[in-house]
């Protein structure tokens, strides 16, 4: 489907996932395959400067024009910070979000952590700094969802 502002495509993405050893993928009950899909971004649409990648559960209120017109000259990626982790963080002060925060991911602050379901990917930025997004992502979630989980 394509109109004058909005483009939707359908990619099989079988083909990409079939090159990496999927073992390295930590899968659990909310972690799935899929939640490793937005980390192909940058290899997919190579042609792009940039991609909104939204959540299917995700609504807007205005234009979503608006949000991918932002300034991001300097910044590979802009995300929504993840409020209700962080009020667990720094209001309920619950320890194992702290954990996961502060030592897992090493984050100094916690609102520093967002929500992966709304990002503005800079593919140019990310090009110019050989950055492959998939392999920092899995480090990433297997360092960081491991410990999570682990205190359940």
């Amino acid at each position: 489907m394509q109109n004058t502002n909005l483009s939707i495509y359908f990619i099989d993405i079988r083909p990409k996932l079939a090159s990496y050893d999927t073992s390295l993928f930590t899968l659990n009950y909310y972690l799935t395959i899929e939640a490793y899909y937005r980390l192909f971004i940058p290899q997919i649409f190579q042609t792009f400067e940039k991609v909104l990648y939204v959540d299917c559960d995700i609504t807007f209120r205005k234009d979503i024009a608006e949000l991918y017109h932002t300034n991001m000259e300097d910044f590979l990626v802009a995300a929504v910070r993840d409020v209700g982790l962080i009020l667990n963080v720094q209001v309920r002060e619950l320890e194992m979000y702290r954990t996961y925060i502060y030592e897992t991911l090493q984050l100094s602050d916690a609102s520093d952590y967002f929500n992966s379901g709304l990002m503005l990917f800079n593919l140019r930025l990310m090009r110019e700094a050989n950055l492959d997004l998939l392999q920092l992502g899995i480090g990433l979630l297997q360092k960081g969802i491991k410990t999570l989980y682990s205190h359940f």
